[in-house]
């Protein structure tokens, strides 16, 4: 079986581990989105669940494009409850940033 000169070899290697840094950081950043999201939900079921969050107005299957999502004014009034700064500057979209 012939394999290209060791030079070339590691000239591959290289090029090789540039291209999967970018895509493992890519991989990453999506994986951190993954869990920013679930917290949200997670964070938004339970702001339902006891009330922090009124939902009575909300109405399912609604397709109005002119409809309030409840997702968005429920986002707005939320706060870290650790901190109690509001939480409408996390931004999660597809650059992770």
């Amino acid at each position: 079986m012939p394999f290209p000169p060791l030079e070339e070899q590691w000239k591959i290697v290289e090029h090789l581990d540039i291209q999967l840094q970018s895509l493992n950081e890519t991989i990453t950043r999506i994986q951190s989105q993954i869990v920013l999201v679930r917290e949200y939900r997670t964070r938004l079921i339970a702001d339902v669940v006891t009330g922090k969050l009124d939902v009575r107005g909300f109405e399912v299957g609604r397709t109005s494009e002119s409809a309030s999502h409840p997702e968005d004014a429920a986002w707005e009034n939320l706060e870290d409850e650790e901190t109690g700064d509001a939480l409408d500057d996390l931004d999660v979209d597809a650059d992770g940033e």
